[in-house]
């Protein structure tokens, strides 16, 4: 048993040893929270996490709550998603948590796990994240992370699909861009079936496709392929106008290169109003 950083001590009738060593023995991860001046122990399930999404996650917060699971996604350093349920509210344990995101939404995630990625230069890196599901004060379900594994060849590739803004207006244009990068340390190839390498799309609330940056063009019927090499990167990018008519609602931004390599979508929001002059 490891020995005691400081001796215990009764102070008030209340007995006081060093949070380090309880969580130590207990095998309990420590998180500080700055607003309440207190420290929370959260004891970690054993046995082999689940395999699981970010989406199944949101869906039932209480389900999943005390689960330990082990998700695919990007890291996303501290941009939340405004609107995302788990994200809109702020960071749920410290100001230093970051987030992830996956097809099914975006999750704060605390911890040192994601500690090695940078907020900025990382953005987009695929990760592999392997957590405690916990819920916060207002409900919504986040991360406690016990690991960070870099994903790597094809499955490490980066597709960060970003647009200009998150709220928009019937009429306005919407600038979506996709940064495509190799991490690695080895090469890649990607392979196309025609001339057109990249695509983007815009689906409603509804489910259904309401534009595509592709249709109305053409491209050539050739095969082509191309190298990236070891730190290599390059961005598409695409405008759309919305429709004046446009109807309310939340719709998601989707971009891919191929149909084996999709980005993971960005949710906008549009308002029932035109934009005033």
């Amino acid at each position: 048993m490891p020995s005691l950083p400081a001796a215990p001590r009764m102070i008030g009738g209340v007995f006081y040893v060093p949070v380090r060593a309880v969580a130590l023995i207990t095998g309990a991860q420590a998180a500080w929270d700055p607003q309440t001046l207190t420290v929370n122990l959260t004891v970690m399930p054993t046995g082999e996490p689940m395999t699981t999404d970010l989406g199944q996650i949101l869906a039932d917060p209480p389900g999943w709550a005390g689960k330990l699971v082990r998700v695919r996604g990007e890291y996303t350093g501290w941009q939340a998603d405004p609107n995302g349920p788990a994200t809109s509210s702020g960071p749920p344990v410290t100001r230093s948590d970051w987030t992830c995101r996956d097809a099914g939404g975006s999750l704060y995630c605390t911890g040192s796990g994601g500690g090695h990625l940078a907020p900025l230069t990382d953005l987009g890196r695929r990760i592999e994240v392997t957590g405690l599901v916990v819920l916060a004060p207002a409900g919504y379900p986040y991360l406690q992370v016990t690991g960070v594994q870099l994903l790597t060849g094809l499955d490490g590739l980066t597709r960060y699909l970003t647009t200009d803004r998150r709220s928009y207006h019937p009429g306005d244009t919407v600038k979506m861009q996709m940064l495509v990068a190799n991490p690695g340390d080895a090469s890649l190839t990607l392979h196309f079936n025609s001339g057109q390498t990249y695509d983007f799309s815009v689906v409603s609330p509804e489910g259904d496709v309401v534009w595509t940056w592709s249709q109305g063009q053409m491209f050539t019927m050739a095969l082509v392929s191309r190298e990236l090499k070891a730190g290599e990167k390059y961005t598409v990018s695409a405008d759309w106008t919305m429709p004046a008519s446009l109807p309310p609602g939340l719709y998601s931004v989707r971009g891919e290169l191929n149909a084996d390599l999709p980005s993971y979508p960005q949710t906008l929001s549009v308002t029932g109003a035109e934009r005033p002059e």
